[in-house]
C-alpha cells in the first residue's frame, strides 16, 4: 500500500479522532556548526547510468550488455521513457546516458544541454542524433548491411550497420580522418559558439563511413557515435563473437567515457542468516511466526523464497544459502557480526532486540517482508538485488550498510495519522546518531528532501525507502535504508568523512563499525518517533532542519501538467512534505511521493 493510500485512510479516520500537529516553522532554528567536507569532484559523480531508446527490446539489450561490462559495485543502470527523460531531473544526476535507435525533436534540447553545458558523456547508439552534433554528417540507406572494421587491436570484427548510416561527403577517397578535421572548425547547429572536436575511431571498408566516432566538448562533455550495433540483441545480433562485441564496448566505455569496467557479472555466494537477540525476545519472535510455519516446525514459505530456522549445529539437514532459500541459525551469531558489540551500543525497548542478519543476501526488504515483527532489524553486509525508492535498483558494494525494520503504528496515534513523515524520521536517525556520538557532533553529514543523505551538500551516500500496509487499525511500516559506511566508491563514506575530520582537527575518533552503527542508528531512531508520538514534533523538526541543505532555497517547481513556477522552500509540514511560497505569497507544499529534487539545477518534477 503506498502512502497516498494510507493518507487516504487518515483522512476518514479524521472525522472522528482529530489528531493536529502545528505548522513547522525554520526561521528561528540554530544551525549545527560543522567541518565542511570536501572531496575532488573526480569521485562525486552520480553513479547513475541512464538508457532510453523508443524500443523496449533495445532498452533491454542495452541494459544486459552495460550489466556485463561496467563494475557493477559502481554503477546502477535505469531505463526512462520519453516522458521521464523531458521532464525528470536527471541532467546532473548521470555518469553516463545511453540513446539508442531515433530521438525524438522533443528531446534533442536536453541531450545538447547535457553534454554541452552540464559536461555529460553520451553514447549515442545507431542514432539520427548524430545530425544534430554533426550537421555535416549525411544519412545513405544501407539497408542494415554487414560492416567489416578494426579498432584497437580488433582487427576485421563484422557487425550490422543500422538501416541508415551517416558519413561525410568528399571529391574522390578522402579518407575521413581528414574530413573530420574540416568539420572541427564548425559550430554546433548554429546554437553554440563553442566547437566540438571530432576523432574517428574506425571506418570500414568504405572510406567515407565512420562507424566508431568520439566528439568532445570545449567543457569536457563527451559524445560517442557507433554506428554499428554494438548493444547485440536477437536481430542485431554481432556476426562476430559475442565476446568480442563486449570487449569492444568495454574498451570504448572506459577508455574514452572514463568509466569503470569489471570482469563479467558473476552473482557472489550467499550466506546464512542468523537470529541475535535475547532468549525471551527470540522466543517471542517466533511465537508471531508459528501460525505461518510449516508442520515440520521449521520452515517459512512466502512470495517463492523459503527460510529454515535451524541449528547451527546440523548445518547437514539443510540446503546451501541461495537467492530462494535461506538458513537462519537459531543458535549462533555470524563471525562477520559481533552480538556483544552491537546490544552494547543498543539503547532502545523494541527496534532492534531481535535482529536477523547476513552477510549476502538478496535483499534486506524481501526477508522483512517474510520474518515480519514489531521492532525486527535485518541487516545485511552485500545486497544483490536491492531495492530503491519507486522500485528501482539500490546500488549495494560491499561496505555499505544496509538495514530494513519493522514498525507497527497505530494509526490513532500523532504519527500513525502523519505516516509520510516516518521517511523524515528514519534518515534523520542515520544522521543524528552518528553526529550524537562523541567527536562526531561537527561532521559534515547532512539531509537532501526527502530520502537521501549527503556528505556535505553535493556527495550522496545513502537514501532510504519506505514501503507500508495496513492491518486492524496499525500501519505495518517497513523502512529500509543504506549508507556507505566503509565503501569509499561510488562517491565516499562516513568512515572516510571520519578520517577526514581527524586530519582537519587533530582528533583521533575512531572508525564506526557495522554494529555500532546498526546500534545507534536504531537508538535514535526509537527517540525521535517516542518524541513524534508524545507530541514534540516541533522538536524533532528542529534537529532535522540542523541538517537539512535546503534553507530558503530558490527551486523551479514543475506541475503535472508541465507548467514551471519559481519557488521559495520555507520547510516541511506535519507529513514530510515540502512547504513553499511562490513569487506572488502563494503557499503550497509538494509530495515526497511521486516527485523528485535535483539540488543541483533547482528543480522539483514529478516522477512519471
Amino acid at each position: 500500500m503506498s502512502y497516498e493510500q494510507l493518507r487516504g485512510i487518515l483522512q476518514n479516520l479524521k472525522k472522528w479522532l482529530p489528531l493536529s500537529l502545528p505548522v513547522i516553522a525554520m526561521d528561528k532554528v540554530q544551525r549545527r556548526q560543522i567541518i565542511p567536507y570536501q572531496k575532488p569532484p573526480a569521485s562525486t559523480k552520480p553513479p547513475n547510468v541512464i538508457i532510453y531508446s523508443e524500443s523496449s527490446e533495445t532498452v533491454e539489450n542495452v541494459k544486459k550488455t552495460l550489466s556485463n561490462i561496467l563494475n557493477v559495485q559502481r554503477y546502477t543502470i535505469y531505463p526512462l521513457n520519453l516522458s521521464q527523460m523531458s521532464t525528470s531531473p536527471w541532467l546532473n544526476q548521470a555518469t553516463l546516458v545511453v540513446v539508442a535507435g531515433n530521438v525524438p525533436a522533443s528531446l534533442v534540447p536536453r541531450l545538447q544541454t547535457y553534454v554541452m553545458e552540464a559536461n555529460g558523456k553520451l553514447l549515442s547508439i545507431c542514432s539520427d542524433l548524430i545530425q544534430t552534433f554533426l550537421p555535416d554528417f549525411q544519412a545513405s540507406n544501407v539497408k542494415g548491411e554487414l560492416s567489416s572494421f578494426s579498432y584497437s587491436k580488433w582487427k576485421n570484427v563484422n557487425l550490422i550497420h543500422d538501416n541508415v548510416s551517416y558519413g561525410l561527403k568528399s571529391n574522390g577517397n578522402e579518407p575521413v580522418s581528414n574530413l573530420c578535421d574540416q568539420i572541427n572548425n564548425t559550430a554546433l547547429n548554429g546554437q553554440y559558439e563553442p566547437k566540438l572536436d571530432v576523432k574517428t575511431l574506425s571506418t570500414d571498408e568504405t572510406p567515407n563511413t565512420s562507424n566508431l566516432l568520439l566528439a568532445t566538448a570545449p567543457k569536457g562533455g563527451k559524445i560517442f557515435f557507433s554506428q554499428v550495433h554494438l548493444e547485440g540483441g536477437s536481430e542485431n545480433k554481432s556476426l562476430s563473437s559475442d565476446q568480442i562485441r563486449l570487449d569492444i564496448l568495454k574498451d570504448l566505455v572506459s577508455t574514452h567515457l572514463g568509466l569503470q569496467c569489471g570482469e563479467t557479472m558473476v552473482e557472489p555466494e550467499y550466506t546464512p542468516g542468523y537470529l541475535l537477540g535475547t532468549k525471551q525476545s527470540k522466543e517471542e519472535f517466533s511465537s508471531l511466526l508459528k501460525d505461518e510455519i510449516e508442520d515440520s516446525g521449521d520452515i517459512l514459505k512466502v512470495d517463492g523464497n523459503t527460510y529454515q530456522f535451524c541449528s547451527s549445529k546440523n548445518t547437514k539437514q539443510h540446503k546451501q544459502a541461495s537467492p530462494t532459500f535461506s538458513p537462519i541459525y537459531i543458535d549462533a551469531e555470524s563471525n562477520s557480526f559481533s552480538g556483544d558489540v552491537y546490544f552494547k551500543n543498543l539503547k532502545t525497548r523494541k527496534i532492534g532486540r531481535v535482529l536477523v542478519h547476513s552477510k549476502v543476501m538478496t535483499s534486506s526488504m524481501v526477508w522483512i517482508n517474510a520474518l515480519s515483527g514489531d521492532g525486527l532489524a535485518v541487516v545485511a553486509y552485500l545486497q544483490t538485488r536491492g531495492v530503491g525508492r519507486g522500485g528501482n535498483t539500490w546500488l549495494s558494494p560491499e561496505g555499505c550498510a544496509m538495514y530494513s525494520v519493522q514498525l507497527h503504528i497505530p494509526l490513532d496515534s500523532i504519527l500513525g495519522q502523519h505516516l509520510p513523515l516516518l521517511q523524515i524520521l528514519v534518515t534523520l536517525a542515520t544522521v543524528s546518531g552518528i553526529c550524537s556520538k562523541e567527536g562526531l557532533e561537527k561532521l559534515d553529514l547532512r539531509l537532501k528532501w526527502p530520502n537521501d543523505i549527503y556528505a556535505g551538500n553535493s556527495i550522496k551516500i545513502g537514501g532510504a525507502v519506505v514501503s507500508s500496509s495496513s492491518m486492524n487499525g496499525v500501519a505495518i511500516c517497513n523502512p529500509g535504508v543504506g549508507v556507505n559506511l566503509f565503501n569509499r566508491e561510488p562517491t565516499t563514506c562516513v568512515n572516510e568523512m571520519i578520517e577526514e575530520l581527524n586530519r582537519t582537527t587533530g582528533s583521533n575518533v575512531a572508525p564506526i563499525s557495522f554494529e555500532e552503527y546498526f546500534a545507534i542508528t536504531f537508538t535514535e531512531m526509537e527517540r525521535l518517533i517516542d518524541m513524534v508520538q508524545s507530541g514534540r514534533l516541533q522538536e524533532v523538526l528542529d534537529i532535522y532542519y540542523g541538517f537539512w541543505l535546503h534553507s530558503d532555497a530558490k527551486v523551479t517547481v514543475l506541475t503535472p501538467e508541465g507548467t514551471k513556477k519559481l519557488a521559495t522552500i520555507n520547510g516541511i509540514d506535519e507529513y514530510g512534505y515540502l512547504r513553499m511560497r511562490d513569487d506572488n505569497g502563494e503557499e503550497f507544499v509538494v509530495e515526497h511521493d511521486g516527485n523528485s529534487f535535483d539540488m543541483l539545477s533547482g528543480l522539483i518534477a514529478p516522477k512519471v
